[in-house]
């Protein structure tokens, strides 16, 4: 799976919330995608995933939206920085708020 795609870059999104204030994390929150958004893109992905896993009972899958996608939101980043540097890539600081859980993944997945 990947991570959730982004409704904009998210250099547009950082400008629309400058300077930063106290209604900056709503406004940050409200231009990322939704969770029932990015569900409804990934469906087609997640029923081939379910059909190979017939096949391949002893596959795992990683589904970065588990760690990007929070109360109904998959967040592009913080106030210190974007998760993205694009719509779907991530950036060095989206790698490593996800590196922890896929290092415990892959470390439990394969031994």
């Amino acid at each position: 799976a990947q991570p959730p795609q982004q409704k904009y870059f998210p250099k547009f999104v950082y400008n629309k919330i400058i300077p930063f204030n106290k209604n900056s994390k709503n406004k940050l929150i409200k231009l990322a995608v939704k969770k029932e958004e990015h569900e409804s893109l990934q469906e087609f992905v997640y029923k081939q995933f379910r059909k190979i896993k017939l096949t391949f009972d002893d596959l795992n899958i990683f589904y970065p939206d588990i760690i990007f996608c929070k109360n109904n939101v998959c967040e592009i980043g913080n106030l210190n920085g974007s998760y993205y540097i694009d719509d779907d890539h991530l950036s060095n600081k989206g790698i490593d708020f996800m590196g922890k859980e896929l290092n415990q993944f892959l470390n439990k997945n394969l031994k």
